[in-house]
């Protein structure tokens, strides 16, 4: 239940700020708006106000605005008030206002989790494990490797990262480690130099081996692995920090390997296969550490880390799309309504400020992808324009598609589009029912 409500939220806000996007440039342009309506199916409620009908209907993956005259031949009377008879500039701006809006949700979600709640940071672990070790050095050209763990210094006994630290920095002598590695306990004698961080001397401290999310349809979902799962052994390798569970699953690419876990005091083993679905070179299971938010941002910190997240992310997605266009990344770890459901469910009951970073996440999902110009999106209907604003630049009058060739292209493509979504939503109901691949 917790999944369908937040599920059902995070939906009805991101297609409620997509629709308005067209509402209110339409209306700026002077078009007609006939519907302004949320969810798809029969009507469960309806107001008109004006000359726009505002509606609900029950199936909460969608909404529309019915702007007058999106064609010609629906054109009766009120020309000058239609769709088709404003400007190409007019058009393309009302049709990409969607995604624009989604853009501009997804900023103002990052604002203020960052400004209110911090900036998500991975829960680091107080043990005084080495997380990472920056090549040529210092600690890395006197030996000290990623998983190492420090027993004392000089004698002194480390129990805590914060004990490691006061032991090692603004020091000018020797340091004596004794440190565990693989459970053989060894020392090392590191030279005197003097450092104010642990970041001058090349080292990093370690995170917490704490599940905090799972891809849906990939290994550890397949498996049962779960949100708050601790590792606590990869085949015969004691893990005390992340870092040490993904560089054994990142070099164990098409192999299988026996992961523990911890959950509720009681320890669970897996059998997974880490796959290289990226085509990087390494193996990866579906699962990412658990996070928490820091100290709250200053406004132009919030301000800036938000725009910087939002351009990130798209990224993110641009070179997704590149490898499934090359066929480097199959269309198979592609997730529907289901699947995000799933995951939507899962940021809500790790807290509201998860919950509206995952929204912002989705919302700049369904913004680009509606850019994309495949008939039946906005994409396609912009990529239309284009062609139109094209050719009548280049020969220097109004060109203009034919109506009837464009919508059945839209038509064709609308089929495609559901064909698809009710593919990808199959897969995700077998994923959670732990069904094949």
């Amino acid at each position: 239940m917790v999944s369908l409500l937040s599920f059902v939220f995070v939906i009805f806000v991101i297609v409620l700020a997509h629709e308005f996007g067209h509402f209110i440039v339409a209306k700026s342009f002077g078009i007609r708006v006939n519907e302004f309506s949320i969810g798809f199916g029969p009507k469960i409620f309806s107001k008109k106000y004006g000359e726009t009908e505002y509606v609900l209907r029950p199936i909460p993956i969608g909404g529309f605005v019915d702007l007058y005259g999106m064609e010609e031949d629906s054109v009766k009377d009120d020309w000058n008030r239609s769709f088709v008879s404003k400007t190409a500039l007019q058009r393309f701006l009302t049709l990409g206002a969607g995604s624009f809006m989604n853009y501009v949700l997804a900023f103002v979600i990052l604002f203020l989790v960052l400004f209110i709640s911090g900036t998500p940071q991975p829960l680091f672990s107080e043990k005084p494990v080495i997380g990472f070790v920056l090549e040529e050095s210092y600690a890395n050209q006197n030996g000290i490797m990623l998983g190492d763990k420090v027993l004392n210094v000089n004698g002194n006994s480390i129990d805590s990262w914060q004990d490691f630290e006061k032991a090692m920095l603004n020091k000018n002598s020797d340091m004596k480690l004794q440190i565990s590695r693989n459970d053989i306990i060894f020392d090392l004698v590191l030279p005197p130099k003097n450092f104010s961080n642990f970041m001058e001397m090349g080292i990093f401290q370690g995170k917490e081996p704490v599940v905090g999310e799972i891809t849906p349809g990939q290994e550890a979902a397949r498996v049962g692995i779960e949100v708050n799962d601790r590792i606590v052994k990869i085949n015969d390798y004691n893990i005390l920090i992340w870092e040490q569970a993904s560089t054994q699953i990142h070099k164990s690419v098409n192999s299988e390997i026996t992961i523990s876990v911890e959950r509720n005091d009681e320890i669970h083993e897996f059998t997974v296969i880490p796959r290289d679905i990226l085509n990087e070179g390494f193996g990866i299971i579906g699962i990412a550490p658990k996070v928490v938010f820091g100290n709250p941002s200053s406004f132009t910190e919030a301000v800036g880390n938000a725009f910087y997240s939002v351009v990130r992310l798209t990224y993110t997605m641009i070179d997704m799309l590149k490898k499934l266009v090359t066929f480097q990344v199959s269309v198979k770890n592609l997730t529907g309504p289901v699947g995000i459901a799933s995951v939507v469910g899962e940021k809500a009951r790790e807290g509201i400020s998860l919950l509206f970073y995952m929204m912002a996440f989705i919302s700049i999902n369904i913004g680009f992808l509606n850019l994309m110009p495949f008939p039946a999106l906005d994409g396609g209907r912009l990529f239309f324009i284009f062609i139109e604003m094209t050719a009548s630049f280049i020969f220097k009058r109004k060109v203009k598609i034919s109506n009837k060739i464009e919508e059945a292209i839209h038509y064709a493509g609308l089929v495609l589009l559901i064909f698809l979504i009710l593919v990808i939503t199959y897969r995700d109901i077998l994923r959670l029912l732990k069904i094949g691949e």
